[in-house]
């Protein structure tokens, strides 16, 4: 069995790692809560855009511009509109791209937290279940 300094020393690298992990964890779920955020806005864009391409050729479309509604030529804001899906579909692809490398950086991280706990039982420590 290991001193007492060298399994407290393995303790505080496992709360260091374990925090790390839920700092990961945390994260994940900001970047979620953003996808969903960015589906929901695609949804609400594309609404928009099957609408602008149902009016006819004489309708026409505001844009509210502080209190006031201004009149937008519907093209214009057809035009608009498939800008802002295509940012939205940018958004989207990074916010996946940065998802899927923190699930990476995550597994890693829970590799070294399983380590760690090795660490201590092979020095004859156990883990309480909470920790």
């Amino acid at each position: 069995m290991s001193t007492p300094a060298a399994v407290q020393k393995i303790i505080e690298e496992y709360e260091n790692e374990l925090r790390t992990l839920k700092k990961f964890d945390d994260d994940i779920s900001a970047l979620t809560a953003k996808s969903q955020k960015l589906l929901t806005q695609k949804n609400e864009n594309i609404m928009v855009k099957e609408e602008l391409q149902a009016i006819k050729g004489d309708a026409r479309v505001f844009k509210l511009v502080g209190p006031a509604l201004i009149p937008h030529p519907p093209a214009d804001a057809l035009d608009f509109v498939n800008k802002r899906l295509d940012f939205i579909e940018t958004e989207l692809r990074r916010t996946e791209d940065g998802f899927k490398a923190l699930q990476q950086k995550q597994k890693e991280q829970q590799l070294k937290l399983v380590n760690v706990q090795r660490k201590l039982q092979q020095n004859g420590f156990a883990l309480a279940p909470g920790r």
